[in-house]
């Protein structure tokens, strides 16, 4: 891309904005040599939103830490690599920086929550929080800091102690979650979640909290595993979230035409 600097100063820059926001960094770099104004823009844009590599997070993590005015321009980081384990630690210092930051996704491996932010060290708000980690003390810790946060996914594993230490007052404008089966039922209750993810959990669950969201029209969106309709039947479900618009039955190694299959499903619809 080779921008021609008389067109480009014809374009408004809030729309600017909203084009380099899909532009590959390699564009962004040429963008940036065309003037002043369209340097600054383009320049808020290769770092708005990182998703740095293994070769490459040692390098922009002691960019970030070294100029804190790069860091603050970050508003999304993703990293998806569970070989980044030397790494760990740079990025611990790091993610206190990113002061503006809203969408934090780290698939890391599951037992590396200790690198998050706690509620003294965290300046930012997240609206998006996804992890591979377990949801042990280190990560309850962190989002209790994270009032701001509305769409959550994280795995399993979660102690008798940290299940009941959530209060009504924990992740207040939660509206998705991505989370087990039991966790979704304490995190439901109180908290305006539409759409809900679940995955199975092998011991017995009551699904009858999920009624108890105070979204306008309660639950819509859910996916939930086959064998749980399998074991506990369809009515509790449909007593549940009795406004769904839209389910999605989690069936790995479940033949789509089996009997008992179509059994549950005419189930469901029935009720």
């Amino acid at each position: 891309m080779h921008p021609d600097p008389s067109v480009a100063s014809e374009i408004p820059l809030d729309v600017l904005e909203v084009i380099f926001r899909y532009l590959p960094a390699s564009d962004l770099y040429a963008c940036c040599r065309v003037n002043k104004a369209m340097h600054s823009i383009a320049f808020e844009a290769i770092y708005r939103d990182l998703q740095p590599k293994r070769r490459n997070i040692m390098p922009l993590c002691l960019k970030l830490c070294n100029d804190t005015s790069l860091a603050r321009r970050v508003r999304s980081f993703v990293l998806f690599d569970d070989t980044v384990d030397m790494y760990l630690g740079i990025l611990q210092d790091t993610l206190p920086l990113l002061t503006r930051l809203h969408t934090l996704i780290l698939f890391i491996g599951p037992s590396s929550s200790w690198i998050l932010p706690q509620a003294d060290k965290c300046h930012f708000q997240l609206t998006t929080f996804s992890s591979s980690f377990f949801y042990d003390a280190a990560l309850a810790s962190f989002l209790l800091s994270q009032r701001s946060l509305k769409h959550l996914w994280v795995t399993g594993y979660l102690s008798l102690n940290l299940f009941q230490s959530i209060k009504p007052n924990f992740l207040p404008n939660l509206v998705s979650i991505r989370v087990p089966l039991y966790l979704a039922t304490v995190l439901v209750p109180g908290r305006p979640i539409r759409d809900i993810v679940t995955s199975h959990t092998h011991q017995h669950v009551s699904i009858s909290p999920l009624s108890l969201s105070t979204s306008n029209n309660g639950v819509q969106r859910l996916m939930v595993n086959f064998s749980y309709l399998q074991e506990e039947g369809c009515e509790e479900l449909a007593q549940a979230v009795p406004n769904l618009t839209n389910l999605t039955i989690d069936a790995d190694n479940v033949v789509p035409d089996d009997p008992v299959v179509c059994d549950v499903i005419s189930g469901f619809s029935a009720n």
